[in-house]
């Protein structure tokens, strides 16, 4: 009985203590899917594309209200209801396949480009799951589309370093410092114009499954056309219908924003 009472008065006074206090996911977020959201972790989510910054301390008393207001930033990214909380068309949207780079918060100065008209790229590392011919046809392709708004050439080469370098990858691979994380996450990334050595950079998650233009998985045009947009200098749009916005859509054309930025960026 003495056990229980010293238990008891443990937890009464943790409880009390805001030092102790917990977020827990509202009754939506509860009732979003059975497993209690165990498949994604809305906090690394929030933190890793720019909603919600990473210094932020959990036991804080404004914690939760900050986490609000980031969901709230995502269903406005997204054209979601905004609710603030992780009902099941907010939790559907932060399952889709999507591009590595942050939505929000980019550090990275505006109007960065680069400063030459002229553009080589070369495949460094093909995918096996369509011919390497097909894979080199949708790249070419991608290019093809923002090389009219953009007034830019691209060459690809077949050795020697390129400005722009693609790579079919998984999991860690160095010296990039971002891991990919297999299937149905995260498809690609690319790295902005800069004077790295990765600078313009992409990389496709080959652990994703890639078609050329029909059959269940990714089209390799359509991620490429999406990450090439990083690699001259575009960041996340949240236009609708704009090839840029985060999440995989399998267009393989510009929408008019996309159009818009580029020449805005390139003029």
């Amino acid at each position: 009985m003495l056990t229980l009472f010293v238990v008891l008065l443990i937890w009464s006074a943790v409880t009390a203590n805001p030092i102790f206090q917990v977020v827990t996911p509202s009754s939506a977020e509860q009732k979003a899917t059975p497993g209690y959201l165990d498949d994604l972790n809305v906090d690394k989510y929030l933190v890793r594309y720019g909603y919600m910054a990473n210094d932020i301390d959990e036991r804080s008393d404004n914690y939760a209200e900050l986490r609000t207001d980031a969901i709230k930033l995502f269903q406005r990214f997204f054209s979601l209801e905004v609710t603030g909380e992780v009902n099941e068309e907010t939790r559907e949207a932060m399952l889709k396949p999507r591009c590595g780079m942050k939505d929000i918060g980019i550090e990275n100065p505006r109007n960065i480009k680069w400063n030459m008209s002229e553009i080589t790229y070369n495949i460094v590392k093909y995918t096996g799951d369509i011919p390497q011919s097909s894979t080199r046809e949708a790249i070419r392709s991608a290019f093809s589309e923002w090389a009219g708004p953009s007034k830019l050439t691209f060459t690809k080469i077949e050795s020697g370093m390129a400005v722009i370098e693609i790579s079919f990858v998984t999991g860690d691979h160095p010296p990039c410092l971002y891991p990919l994380d297999g299937p149905g996450k995260v498809v690609a990334h690319a790295f902005f114009p800069s004077t790295d050595s990765t600078s313009g950079d992409i990389h496709f998650d080959d652990d994703e499954t890639y078609v050329y233009d029909q059959g269940s998985g990714n089209k390799v045009g359509s991620v490429a056309l999406h990450e090439i947009g990083h690699s001259l200098g575009l960041t996340h749009d949240d236009t609708q219908g704009s090839i840029m916005v985060p999440s995989y859509t399998g267009q393989t054309t510009l929408g008019p924003n996309d159009i818009r930025r580029i020449k805005n960026l390139y003029s």
